[in-house]
């Protein structure tokens, strides 16, 4: 699995992610492509149609993860739409089809918590997952071109996720990777919660 190690401001975080991964991003949205037309009967172009319902709840609240995935989009040279869609997957997999996904636990102990998950996703995507450090605090295990998902800060916040399908979609809400993202840009675990 391809390390990609990125630091800076949003938009140098998701340039260098997009430069270190864009073989990997590509093969990210030829995977999506293939998923959503089986999964969700929706062509690229319709995708692309449904991640842009994102922008105005995103633009408002979360500017910075939108600046991140132009990042991305400006090193690969693919429309930042396209990214945006990669990072909208689940709602676009759960929301808009009939898909199941992982399974996550914790185990709490007065001094310790262990998080555990498997990811029993299509393994035709495993070639385009990356381990994404950015500087100082953060490591994920994610997909190539998504800002977000499993993984681990330096002040102990750990994710993981359990998908199930939930038809709909609301846009005044994050979408769950970047969500995942904000869990992991807090400062403690009562943070993220709160966040």
């Amino acid at each position: 699995m391809k390390t990609v190690v990125c630091s800076g401001t949003p938009f140098e975080i998701g340039f260098q992610h997009g430069q270190q991964a864009r073989n990997e991003i590509q093969g990210s949205i030829d995977f999506y492509t293939k998923l959503f037309r089986e999964s969700a009967k929706l062509s690229w172009d319709e995708v692309l149609q449904v991640a842009e319902k994102s922008m105005p709840f995103l633009r408002e609240t979360f500017p910075h993860y939108l600046d991140e995935i132009n990042g991305i989009a400006t090193a690969t040279t693919h429309p930042f739409l396209s990214i945006l869609a990669l990072n909208l997957r689940t709602e676009i997999t759960y929301g808009l089809s009939t898909q199941d996904g992982c399974t996550a636990l914790s185990l709490s102990t007065p001094s310790t918590t262990y998080l555990a998950q498997n990811w029993d996703w299509h393994p035709s995507q495993s070639p385009n997952l990356i381990h994404l450090r950015i500087h100082p605090h953060l490591s994920l295990l994610t997909e190539a071109g998504l800002i977000g998902k499993i993984g681990l800060n330096a002040h102990g916040v750990g994710v993981c996720l359990n998908a199930i399908t939930a038809r709909g979609i609301d846009w005044r809400r994050l979408p769950v990777h970047l969500a995942l993202r904000l869990c992991l840009d807090s400062g403690s675990r009562a943070e993220a919660v709160r966040r």
